[in-house]
């Protein structure tokens, strides 16, 4: 369940916009003042007053159907000065509606709120379209029959940036640690939130917490433990005792940075325990000051990670830190704009424009959101050091293909990636090896060159070459991971699969024109006509070596050639004269005169030419520049809509990327930083205090007995590498006799 849409009208800066979410996180970026909490603050007050509007009975949430009276300094979800600032140009006359669209699976329901100013700072609050609102089916789209545990549709916890932390904190029931929470005033409970935490009955909360704590501030500062020891006297006060060790000391949670204090409550907000509700909405401002600037990208993939497992949660963050904003996926990323919002509907970035140059880095979204922020750091240079991929391609219409149908994708791991346009195929044989050494000499945590994979079209090619060609990339002396696509062009992925592509044209053409019911089996039969007449028409200019076909074919290959023995230094891959190689192309190409293969031999413009003959057909028209994003931007790979070609890049993609999952990154640098310990100080034997290093890292409750059932050797030998390792203050024990590393 995730809420889909808000539509404002009236509030604030914002006289009526539509913001479109997505169903896990929503990350919103602006300058100061440009309504990014306004959205944040309009999401949660729509939560307040569904809460306010509904009471439980017998296991059924019941709409008061009457309006109700509120006054301005009792709604928690506010923050203005004025009672007039709530509304649209400080005029009271205005209603305020917050409609949102809740869907959980394919259903969706609709709830909208209105707000009128009534008098004395006091407002009216109601269903906006209480005559038509049907109860009994929110009753139910809600399950609340089902899960009688309940207590209400749709929690929200608010999250901000911490100033300080008192001293000490006095013990707080859970109603008013939540109305703390929803007052922006968490941190106020922190002790008590790890306390509840602690003593939930579920302890897989409390005990992720507690890992997911210690890796990430394991990702800047090597840390041998934390212990969390809570002491709590329900008559006094609470006393949440955090230990964690820092320089050979144990620290209280008081004494804790402000960077270490704002990442405990950002965990805490995400372990809320939120059984009791069908969504949990987590609602994070700013959530990256103080931390430092290494671990802000790694706590948001934590952030990704964490939600992608927990299906009930929607969480929504403001920021206008830079580094963040280039490591969220543009399909996560609004841009809110420092202007009056009339009749906008507000989409992730990912469906902004964007002006490709021929060669060159591509801009990616990111770029005219850095540059409306004032930074100076927009720079294709800086996106290709901080991206986890780089992807070299042809052209700059190949990598925005690319972008996009890795971006629908909703089966990997989204990476961040950035794309290298060569200008050509050509260019690419011409100048990879120079774009190697300049990628080779720019380093961050890897140099360019380590972190860049290949993309190109096959073309004329056959199979046999296009593997050959591929072998030749991967293995000789350019040595990247390449995909040379198995269709002629990317564009050409269309027609490998008829059925597919009838279904996705179906939807296209309804799409351009509403009025169509035009079937299936309609298009494909016409489709398959046009096919036919297509291959027939190529069979008869097989016939003629002197035609364009030749001229083509020849041309190609003897330019891929000469480029590729010239530049790249690669022979053997085409080592026939133009006659055998027209032979091989002709055998080649007359066993993919079929509707099935026919993908394989047909270029872009081919393929613009067929679909624009098919769609004059049913009166359809259709743009050369935008038809093929259009297709992808309605292709699912959850429904059948969906390309084997397109599935095989995006695998490409994710398998090739270096990003790491956290739990991998920590326990990669973890290893690195303990074995080299173990070497500088000339330990031995040192493949076996290495072992248990690894063995204490990669168990989870690493006790002397559980870590025995491992060890490859005899217990008095691990009993004298553990002597060893705490001799040289490698490491050393808890009070749960848990074995942990030390600085």
């Amino acid at each position: 369940m995730y809420i889909e849409k808000l539509h404002i009208k009236n509030f604030k800066l914002f006289k009526d916009l539509e913001i479109l979410f997505n169903e896990n996180l929503n990350v919103f970026t602006g300058t100061n003042n440009s309504g990014k909490s306004t959205v944040l603050e309009a999401l949660s007050l729509w939560q307040e007053i569904l809460n306010k509007l509904i009471i439980k009975k017998k296991q059924q949430f019941i709409f008061k159907k009457e309006d109700i009276y509120f006054d301005y300094n009792e709604l928690l979800s506010i923050r203005t000065s004025m009672y007039k600032g709530v509304f649209y140009n400080y005029d009271t006359k205005n209603t305020i509606i917050l409609d949102a669209t809740v869907k959980n699976n394919t259903t969706s329901f609709n709830i909208a709120f209105s707000i009128k100013s009534h008098y004395n700072n006091v407002f009216i609050l109601g269903l906006a379209n209480k005559k038509k609102f049907d109860y009994q089916k929110f009753d139910n789209f809600f399950n609340t029959n089902q899960t009688p545990n309940k207590k209400e549709p749709i929690s929200i916890t608010f999250s901000n940036s911490i100033d300080n932390i008192k001293a000490e904190e006095n013990f707080q029931t859970y109603i008013n640690i939540d109305t703390q929470i929803r007052n922006r005033n968490s941190i106020s409970v922190l002790r008590n939130r790890i306390h509840d935490l602690k003593i939930d009955t579920n302890q897989e909360y409390y005990n992720s917490f507690k890992k997911d704590l210690y890796n990430i501030l394991n990702k800047y500062d090597k840390r041998a433990d934390i212990n969390i020891d809570v002491k709590t006297n329900r008559n006094e006060h609470s006393v949440v005792k955090i230990d964690i060790w820092i320089n050979n000391l144990f620290v209280d949670i008081y004494q804790l940075g402000n960077g270490t204090i704002q990442i405990i409550e950002l965990l805490l907000s995400l372990y809320k325990i939120n059984d009791y509700a069908n969504l949990n909405l987590i609602v994070l401002d700013e959530p990256d000051k103080h931390i430092h600037r290494d671990i802000q990208a790694y706590l948001f993939r934590f952030i990704n990670e964490n939600i992608k497992t927990n299906i009930d949660q929607q969480i929504f963050v403001t920021t206008h830190n830079e580094s963040l904003i280039r490591s969220i996926d543009p399909t996560e990323l609004f841009h809110i704009q420092n202007k009056a919002y009339k009749n906008v509907k507000l989409k992730p970035v990912i469906n902004d424009s964007i002006n490709y140059p021929k060669k060159g880095f591509q801009p990616t979204q990111h770029v005219k959101i850095l540059e409306s922020l004032g930074a100076a750091s927009g720079l294709d240079i800086i996106n290709a050091i901080e991206a986890d991929l780089i992807i070299i391609t042809e052209g700059k219409s190949d990598a925005k293909y690319i972008q996009e149908i890795y971006s629908r994708n909703k089966n990997v791991n989204k990476q961040n990636i950035i794309f290298l346009s060569m200008g050509g195929v050509s260019s690419i044989f011409r100048h990879l090896k120079s774009y190697k050494h300049i990628l080779e000499s720019i380093s961050g945590h890897t140099n360019l060159w380590d972190k860049a994979i290949l993309i190109f079209d096959k073309d004329s090619r056959t199979d046999k070459q296009r593997k050959k060609l591929l072998e030749t990339f991967i293995k000789k002396s350019i040595s990247i991971k390449t995909y040379i696509w198995k269709s002629y062009t990317i564009e050409s992925t269309l027609l490998s699969d008829i059925g597919v592509f009838c279904k996705l044209l179906t939807k296209y053409f309804h799409k351009k024109n509403s009025n169509s019911n035009i079937l299936i089996s309609e298009i494909k039969t016409e489709l398959e006509k046009i096919l036919e007449n297509k291959i027939n028409e190529n069979i008869e200019l097989l016939n003629n070596q002197e035609n364009e076909l030749w001229e083509k074919y020849t041309k190609q290959i003897k330019s891929v050639k000469n480029l590729t023995e010239k530049f790249l230094e690669i022979k053997g891959v085409f080592n026939k004269n133009n006659d055998e190689l027209w032979k091989e192309f002709t055998e080649y190409y007359k066993k993919t005169l079929n509707i099935n293969d026919f993908h394989k031999i047909i270029d872009k413009n081919d393929v613009f030419a067929i679909l624009n003959k098919l769609a004059k057909q049913f009166n359809i028209q259709i743009n050369e520049d935008l038809y093929f994003s259009e297709i992808i931007k309605i292709a699912d790979n959850n429904t059948l809509t969906w390309f084997n070609e397109w599935t095989e890049i995006c695998n490409f993609i994710d398998v090739n990327s270096k990003s790491e999952s956290l739990e991998q990154e920590i326990t990669s640098n973890n290893l690195k930083y303990f074995y080299n310990k173990i070497d500088d100080l000339k330990l031995t034997p040192t493949d076996g205090l290495k072992e248990v290093i690894s063995l204490i890292i990669n168990t989870g409750k690493p006790t002397r007995d559980n870590l025995l059932k491992k060890f490859s050797k005899k217990r008095a030998t691990f009993d004298r590498y553990i002597d060893k390792l705490k001799e040289n203050k490698i490491i050393n024990t808890n009070k749960d006799n848990e074995y942990f590393l030390l600085n």
